[in-house]
């Protein structure tokens, strides 16, 4: 049945990635990178059914040519610290076609990604029946020549009263002023710096999420639609399950142990466990009765189960978060930003 995985990360510069060499292996081709001066070949990638880049209006023509775009975003976002591209992968209906998928990510790449100034680099895979869509889209928009965007700029800031804050000299107690060569003097304003636009915000993320859901429930039926609400936001008394990935069912397949499809077993488990409890809750509301002598021994049982089963869930996520932690600060990554 379809599920909802809308997940999305940056692929920056401070943690060792490297925009070409991304952009090679979701779309399954060979890329070389001026920068590095390496050729990063993933043309053995079975799995990559469909690519293709999308544009807005201002952007260069010549970024239709994948290699040429992302060695273009490397050479513009050239600090150690940079950020490459924001990089998305989502789950779709298993229950639709191939073709279906394919309108499917097309319009949504459009309507949410290249309609606001990014350029679109995706690619949907499928393999072991997992169809998904990797993107990865620039983080500068275009200027209306062409060039890249700033991603900051300088606005005045103003007061309560909508007017400029003047800049003043503690030394003269009056507003600062400066000489401008050939332009005469010039008083200084207060300025703030601003974001160009609103895609790191919160607000978009959870606009983006909502609209992949919304957008794959026209092609589902009733039945099988999905929710981009998680289950706590949902009022569902449910422990969520992991994502699990191709690499785990390739590990499994070849007799393997993969631990994400274990972890999710025990949620099942322990989900199965919640439920009996919910049924025997709902049974005593409608009945205005106790259960059965049996019902409560089982109730009991489930109960202990249950909560054994989620303390140590609990413990292990806790565990894995903090080996996290000590891995990347050896790599000096602030895991609280």
């Amino acid at each position: 049945m379809a599920i909802f995985h809308f997940h999305t990360s940056i692929v920056k510069a401070s943690v060792g990635k490297c925009a070409v060499a991304s952009a090679a292996y979701m779309a399954g081709t060979k890329l070389y990178d001026e920068r590095l001066g390496m050729t990063f070949s993933y043309t053995n990638k079975e799995e990559v059914v469909y690519s293709e880049i999308m544009l807005p209006d201002n952007a260069p023509r010549e970024y239709y040519d994948r290699q040429i775009l992302w060695n273009a975003v490397e050479k513009v976002q050239s600090k150690s610290n940079s950020r490459y591209a924001r990089q998305f992968d989502m789950a779709l209906p298993i229950e639709i076609s191939k073709g279906e998928r394919i309108g499917l990510a097309k319009r949504y790449v459009k309507e949410n990604f290249v309609d606001k100034g990014m350029i679109a680099d995706f690619s949907i895979h499928d393999l072991e029946n997992n169809p998904h869509m990797h993107v990865m889209c620039t983080v500068r928009g275009f200027n209306a020549n062409g060039t890249w965007a700033t991603m900051e700029k300088k606005i005045y800031a103003l007061d309560k009263d909508g007017n400029k804050i003047p800049v003043i000299d503690p030394k003269t107690g009056k507003q600062k002023v400066r000489i401008r060569k050939g332009k005469g003097s010039e008083r200084i304003w207060k300025r703030i710096t601003v974001k160009s636009n609103d895609w790191n915000s919160k607000e978009q993320l959870l606009s983006w999420r909502e609209n992949w859901a919304d957008m794959c429930n026209e092609y589902l039926e009733e039945k099988n639609k999905i929710t981009h609400l998680s289950l706590e936001a949902q009022e569902i008394d449910r422990i969520p399950t992991i994502h699990e990935g191709c690499a785990a069912w390739g590990i499994k397949k070849r007799g393997g142990f993969a631990e994400r499809i274990e972890e999710n077993n025990r949620i099942r488990k322990m989900n199965k466990q919640i439920g009996r409890l919910e049924y025997y809750k709902k049974k005593e509301m409608i009945n205005k009765k106790t259960p059965t002598k049996e019902g409560r021994a089982s109730l009991k049982e489930s109960l202990k189960n249950a909560t054994v089963e989620a303390k140590r869930h609990n413990e292990r996520i806790e565990l894995q978060r903090k080996i996290g932690k000590r891995r990347s600060k050896k790599r000096g990554i602030n895991m609280n930003r």
